[in-house]
């Protein structure tokens, strides 16, 4: 009893002083600083896109929603938004930030189900379809 005791005791700390920052630039790794999105459901929400329309920021042509990158939640709130079916529009394909229309080379593309479909590239090459070895995951690009 006295031995799980102590492995309980021993995992406990370990993961502990594993999300300690602290501990981590000991060890060399980064500690990834999350960004909480909930407070952003109010804002979707008083869109009020009919389903299955969900409200995506629209945002100048040369800038991107990077969520990625902290931003306070009332600069996301001050963005002006849109409503965008993730299922079959081209510029908002999947997720609000997945442009079909900024892949490289390409001419012509459609958004089918989510999911960027090339329709065709620029002069000289041709849609290709990959495949993530790993995950199954498909995806295309000109070449």
């Amino acid at each position: 009893m006295k031995d799980v005791a102590r492995i309980l005791l021993s995992m406990t700390l370990l993961s502990v002083l594993t999300v300690s920052p602290v501990f981590s630039s000991l060890l060399g790794k980064t500690v990834r600083q999350s960004f909480n999105l909930r407070g952003l459901d109010v804002a979707f929400e008083d869109q009020d896109c009919p389903v299955p329309l969900r409200a995506c920021a629209v945002l100048p042509t040369n800038r991107s929603l990077d969520l990625h990158v902290a931003l306070s939640k009332r600069t996301i709130a001050e963005r002006n938004w849109d409503c965008a079916n993730l299922q079959n529009d081209v510029n908002s394909c999947g997720s609000c930030d997945n442009d079909c229309m900024e892949l490289p080379y390409v001419a012509r593309a459609k958004c089918d189900s989510g999911s960027c479909k090339i329709i065709t590239c620029q002069s000289g090459l041709k849609p290709r379809v990959l495949v993530d070895p790993i995950t199954g995951a498909r995806s295309m690009e000109c070449s």
